[in-house]
């Protein structure tokens, strides 16, 4: 696997469901996105993280994320360096290779880990 000229790893999504994603990072952003400023509202927590698989180049998957009422979600599509390809091997329009990055993104188990790791660097 080698990087284009744009570069882009370019792979099917069998391919990427195969890739042993690992945690990276994870961090709080500096400023929380203003949602209600009013005295006694709810805070909310937002900060990003990033996935990486160790082949050679790695691929990596990042992504923001915040906490609202307990629960971790992914805000915005997913940040990586993976261009999927089509049975045909043509690569997705950018929107379709966003969507489909979100679902893979959803289904790796990061919500703990990314806690795990947020309190570790942050407490």
């Amino acid at each position: 696997m080698h990087p284009t000229e744009d570069g882009f790893l370019r792979m099917t999504i069998d391919d990427v469901l195969a890739l042993p994603f690992t945690h990276l990072i994870s961090g709080l952003d500096d400023e929380a996105p203003a949602l209600d400023e009013r005295c006694g509202a709810r805070t909310t927590i937002s900060g990003y993280t990033e996935w990486i698989a160790s082949t050679e180049p790695p691929v990596t998957v990042g992504w923001d994320w915040l906490v609202a009422d307990e629960r971790w979600l992914r805000i915005g599509p997913p940040r990586s360096n993976l261009l999927l390809l089509d049975a045909a091997q043509h690569p997705y329009a950018w929107a379709r290779n966003e969507a489909v990055l979100g679902t893979v993104v959803d289904a790796l188990p990061w919500q703990e880990e990314t806690k795990i790791a947020v309190n570790n660097r942050y407490c």
